[in-house]
């Protein structure tokens, strides 16, 4: 218990979405390079994840979805959408991704050889909604993670903090009706998806278990740092989670070429402490951190690199 999970596999270089698709396998390649640099790499477990199941896909998305994007395996340039671009190797990259979800869950709570999991994977994963797959994202890993979690009896509830610049659209989808699931969301607006606005705070049974907080570009450190301190003294003392799952999206960086916002890989890493002193008062440290955005590589990898310093601790 005392090295982090580090989970990834060589399949998730091989999905190529376009020779100039900001979304692209350097990103991976800088993060391995940085930790070994940093002198942390060989202070990590690592794990390579066994692909999701059609079942365990079902578990956040429609069947149909599911059975259509399986069906693109193997099929080069494949177009969903323009952001949204499948190789030969996608599908198999995208079944591992969300498999390092679940097997980071089984590590923590089947194996419990681990309370802190990190999961280096692409394609990404939050934009994807029940019925769609969008914005770079095929199937929504950290959707199906918390929601096999629950399915399992691990867990009862699960928070998702997710700090990615762009809203988490397609995690707030899955769990907009449930409260077994809170979903926390710190992003640019206005920002693709246009999604994400304030009074968006769920339906039905997950009324009041959504909290999006939409910021306007150019926030630093303290701002956020600030936000995320305030939001989640307020959601501890109405929702007590089992597990806390981090959306670890790093485009927020100052240097990302595609968000707006001022934050510094430091500034990640301050965001990492906030989260792990209310994971210690509420379930006894256990996190979840999955990879989603970050595109500018030396900014993604430094604050990868800083955010798993601080997990390690």
């Amino acid at each position: 218990m005392n090295t982090i999970g580090y989970i990834s596999d060589p399949i998730f270089l091989e999905h190529n979405p376009g020779e100039f698709h900001p979304e692209r396998a350097d990103r991976l390649r800088a993060i391995e390079s940085h930790l070994k640099k940093s002198g942390i790499w060989t202070r990590l477990s690592h794990f390579s994840p066994p692909p999701a199941t059609k079942n365990q896909l079902c578990l956040a998305h429609n069947k149909n979805l599911v059975e259509y994007n399986l069906a693109q395996n193997g099929i080069e340039n494949f177009v969903i959408d323009g952001d949204t671009i499948l190789s030969e190797q996608s599908i198999s990259a995208a079944l591992k991704a969300v498999g390092a979800g679940i097997h980071a869950v089984d590590l923590v709570f089947k194996e419990k050889s681990h309370s802190r999991i990190f999961t280096a994977v692409r394609p990404p994963g939050h934009h994807a909604e029940k019925n769609r797959s969008m914005g770079f994202c095929i199937f929504n890993n950290i959707a199906i993670a918390a929601a096999y979690a629950i399915e399992k009896k691990y867990i009862k509830s699960a928070l998702i903090i997710d700090w990615d610049v762009h809203h988490g659209n397609g995690t707030q989808d899955i769990f907009y009706n449930r409260d077994d699931v809170f979903y926390l969301s710190l992003h640019q607006s206005p920002l693709f998806p246009g999604t994400g606005f304030s009074n968006e705070t769920g339906a039905d049974e997950g009324v009041g278990y959504t909290l999006n907080i939409p910021l306007d570009s150019s926030q630093d450190d303290g701002t956020y740092c600030k936000i995320l301190s305030d939001a989640l003294s307020k959601i501890g003392k109405v929702f007590s989670p089992d597990l806390v799952f981090i959306s670890a999206g790093f485009d927020a960086h100052v240097s990302d070429p595609i968000g707006g916002m001022n934050v510094s890989s430091d500034g990640f890493a301050q965001m990492t402490k906030i989260i792990t002193a209310f994971a210690n008062d509420h379930c006894d440290g256990k996190i979840i951190s999955m990879l989603e955005g970050g595109y500018d590589l030396n900014g993604l990898a430094e604050s990868v690199t800083e955010h798993l310093m601080v997990l390690n601790q």
